[in-house]
């Protein structure tokens, strides 16, 4: 049955597929923060914990926060089963639930990796968990979960989170950029590869060959001061959810003072908020020249958060604006008339435009 009551049953053939199918019940209610606000909360700070504590500040949002309700007789998580490439966080709600855990066959797994049960062996934890309890468990665990004889239901949370967020998947995100910045000084990079290689079985010479422009990229990584990283970023910032307000509002709007000239200004929801640098997304010609954008999750709308494309919010400035803006980004306050523009028409439309979307405040 789907969010609007509409659905189907199949018709059970016999009163033994009825007691089985009642025996088999749970209910897993989907991305609650759309609708509860007390599980807005947590998960929105969540993210601002990951955001300070993973080893590179590009991150990615938390994968699933579901409701489950069980009834007694079910084992809820078959032990044949891996958590998906994220680390799990389970707060129990209601009633009691009975978790067994296992030793990961695949350390800090990166996919679902069913095993047999005679691989598993037996338990490495087991416990039951009460309304308050928080439970942790790392990529990888094996587990599964049941509702103990006596307890009418029970219900838990479960928030996973740290999704494809390895040194792996970071260095897909970077090495495009750092082989295109490269190629503009590096001829080599931007010789043509010899005719038919792509045809060739034989892959030694190729291999040789790419070993020798990894060693100078990595030479070059250790001297430059910024990665071009804007995947991981963009997707972290596009899908992470809207922070929470303590008024308790669902939306921002600009407020108090404009920014003036010789006002001070100071960065607001900095942790909802990336600055990168791109190929201008409005300019048709084929040199793309490149552009600094400003994006941010201030209105990403957290009733529609996961459920489909997101929208993306932000500013786009010249790129002479960079320095101005990590000046914003770097100081705790900053006066707009010593912002890094020429003009001072320049510094007050910069104010402007990150106050409009409510980044900043005059003080």
């Amino acid at each position: 049955m789907d969010m609007k009551g509409s659905g189907s049953v199949s018709n059970l053939s016999s009163h033994e597929d009825k007691i089985a199918q009642i025996k088999s019940f749970h209910l897993n209610y989907s991305v609650p923060i759309s609708y509860l606000g007390p599980a807005w909360q947590p998960c929105s700070v969540e993210s601002i914990l990951r955001a300070h504590l993973t080893t590179c500040r590009d991150t990615t949002v938390c994968g699933e926060r579901l409701f489950y309700t069980t009834i007694p007789g079910i084992v809820f998580f078959l032990y044949v089963k891996n958590t998906l490439k994220d680390t799990v966080f389970i707060l129990q709600l209601e009633g009691e639930k009975h978790w067994q855990l296992y030793k990961p066959t695949v350390h800090l797994a990166r996919e679902y990796n069913v095993e047999a049960e005679d691989r598993i062996g037996t338990p490495t934890h087991d416990f039951i968990l009460r309304p308050g309890d928080l439970l942790y468990f790392p990529r990888g665990t094996i587990h599964q979960a049941d509702t103990p004889p006596g307890i009418a239901y029970s219900t838990h949370v479960t928030i996973s989170t740290y999704q494809n967020n390895s040194w792996g998947d970071f260095l897909l995100d970077v090495i495009p950029g750092l082989v295109f910045d490269t190629a503009k000084e590096d001829v080599e990079l931007r010789t043509s590869i010899p005719r038919q290689l792509l045809m060739e079985v034989d892959i030694a010479d190729s291999s040789r060959r790419l070993s020798g422009f990894l060693r100078r990229l990595a030479d070059r990584l250790e001297s430059t001061k910024e990665l071009r990283s804007s995947d991981m970023r963009k997707d972290f910032i596009m899908n992470r959810l809207p922070p929470f307000l303590v008024n308790g509002s669902d939306s921002l709007a600009p407020g108090g003072k404009l920014p003036k000239l010789n006002s001070k200004i100071r960065l607001q929801f900095k942790d909802h908020t990336i600055i990168t640098v791109e190929p201008d997304q409005d300019d048709s010609n084929e040199m793309h020249k490149e552009m600094v954008y400003v994006y941010h999750s201030l209105r990403n709308n957290r009733e529609t958060h996961m459920m489909g494309s997101e929208d993306t919010h932000g500013l786009r400035f010249p790129l002479f604006h960079m320095e101005a803006l990590k000046q914003i980004w770097s100081l705790a306050t900053v006066s707009v008339k010593e912002l890094n523009l020429d003009s001072d028409a320049e510094k007050e439309n910069l104010a402007l435009s990150l106050w409009t979307e409510c980044l900043i405040e005059a003080i």
